[in-house]
């Protein structure tokens, strides 16, 4: 990706439907935020959409806008809503702007009780994160 702009013009197009479809605005960044990002929030949910690893890769990040911001891999919440739509080395192998339509797709498919605000799903996402680093921190 060669600029933040020309990546926050496809996460916005790619995300619309967050605004369109479940209320969600755009929320502008402050000075702490990845310039390659885009956040979407509502009353009780919030998404960032971001580039990472240098312009190879984008993320999804899924949490409360209430509090602290938890911070949850759309990856992992496929795993809990979605097993069969896993995001695999394969995905990671497409540009960033294949990796957003993918990514976008997969939230709106799988993901959408978060997308309503109900968040019963992040203890499950806490212990999948919480197991990850225990496995990570044995390397």
């Amino acid at each position: 990706m060669s600029s933040p702009n020309i990546f926050k013009d496809h996460a916005r197009k790619s995300f619309s439907f967050l605004i369109d479809l479940y209320g969600f605005r755009e929320q502008a960044l402050d000075k702490l935020d990845n310039e390659f990002s885009v956040n979407f929030i509502t009353s009780k949910t919030k998404i960032v959409i971001e580039g990472i690893n240098w312009g190879l890769n984008s993320r999804v990040a899924i949490g409360s806008s209430i509090g602290k911001f938890e911070n949850y891999d759309l990856g992992d919440a496929l795993t809990v809503f979605c097993p069969e739509h896993s995001l695999n080395e394969t995905d990671f192998k497409k540009s960033q702007i294949e990796q957003l339509s993918l990514m976008a797709s997969l939230l709106k498919e799988c993901v959408e009780p978060i997308l309503l605000g109900d968040h019963s799903s992040f203890p499950k996402l806490a212990k999948i994160v919480k197991k990850r680093a225990k496995e990570f921190s044995r390397l």
